[in-house]
């Protein structure tokens, strides 16, 4: 195969509020031209936050989507969007040529009390499901939260399964994690997340999380956000400490990078999407084979993808 890099979590979208396009955003951690030259795929996740946008998110979840399919479109030759199984095959023709874009939410407090909207999303394009933010929706509790998955969210995850949806448990509390793991028939990710045992934070995931998520066959996304990581000024090699404890723990075949590009403020030496060489290089001087490096940069997810993303038909 082909060697294929997907990112697992950035946030670039939210820059169609106030850009007219994600092709060239110099200020910003990625866009289409540097993207097409580092990444085969990324996770484009759309963020209502529930406070600012109260009973108006899904008003402006459609339309951030709107405008992300519309610059999608006007920009196929950096980027292209995947919505089916049988479009993950054109990961291996379009390496190095374009960026496949993966679309969903970060957050499900959109859907309101109402699960039945999410199969008209899902024929809108959307191909993951974070549950929840960092704070309770009608869906789940987040990380600030006590509680778990509420009856509707139980409900939302089942549909996400028959859908072919990948649930994303990032940002849910530990009860809620767990409650999700019974619920999914389906291999869940923590799109991007850090260990906690190297740095106690309520994002973090314990031990027993990172087994878990190997045991069922998921992927864990370490990200470069700063404050996941620990320390006075975090750097890649922090990082690549967090990468080493996750597949320690979940193996090599369930670990994988979700930067939160755009979303968060990186380690100092992480500047954009152009310097993932640099994390590459850094985990090959500690001792990673090529072919592992491939595993944690892409394959781990692609596989997990593949066994998820539905097949293209007609009656959904």
């Amino acid at each position: 195969m082909n060697k294929i890099r997907i990112d697992c979590h950035n946030d670039t979208v939210l820059n169609l509020r106030e850009k007219k396009s994600l092709r060239f955003l110099p200020d910003a951690h990625c866009d289409y031209i540097r993207l097409q030259k580092e990444l085969g795929l990324a996770f484009f996740a759309l963020f209502i936050h529930p406070h600012h946008f109260g009973d108006r998110q899904t008003e402006e979840i459609l339309r951030l989507l709107a405008l992300l399919l519309a610059d999608i479109k006007a920009n196929e030759d950096f980027v292209y969007p995947v919505f089916w199984h049988q479009d993950l095959q054109k990961l291996q023709t379009e390496v190095k040529a374009r960026t496949a874009v993966l679309i969903g939410a970060e957050g499900g407090g959109f859907l309101g009390v109402s699960p039945e909207i999410l199969q008209y999303f899902f024929t809108l394009g959307f191909r993951f499901l974070g549950l929840t933010w960092n704070f309770r929706n009608n869906l789940a509790d987040g990380c600030e939260e006590d509680g778990g998955l509420t009856k509707m969210g139980k409900t939302v995850v089942r549909e996400c399964n028959r859908l072919g949806i990948l649930v994303d448990a990032a940002h849910l509390n530990h009860k809620g994690f767990w409650q999700l793991l019974e619920q999914s028939d389906d291999p869940i990710i923590v799109s991007h997340t850090a260990c906690e045992t190297l740095n106690l934070h309520p994002r973090n995931l314990s031990d027993e999380q990172l087994a878990a998520i190997g045991d069922q066959g998921g992927v864990v996304g370490i990200s470069y956000a700063g404050m996941f990581l620990g320390g006075q000024e975090p750097t890649l090699q922090d990082v690549a400490d967090h990468i080493e404890y996750a597949v320690g723990i979940a193996g090599i075949d369930h670990v994988a990078l979700g930067s939160d590009f755009d979303g968060a403020t990186l380690v100092k030496d992480m500047n954009g999407v152009q310097d993932l060489p640099n994390l590459y290089a850094i985990l090959s001087q500690r001792g990673f084979s090529d072919l592992d490096i491939d595993r944690i940069s892409g394959e781990n997810i692609f596989r997990v993808l593949q066994e998820v993303l539905p097949y293209r038909r007609d009656n959904i």
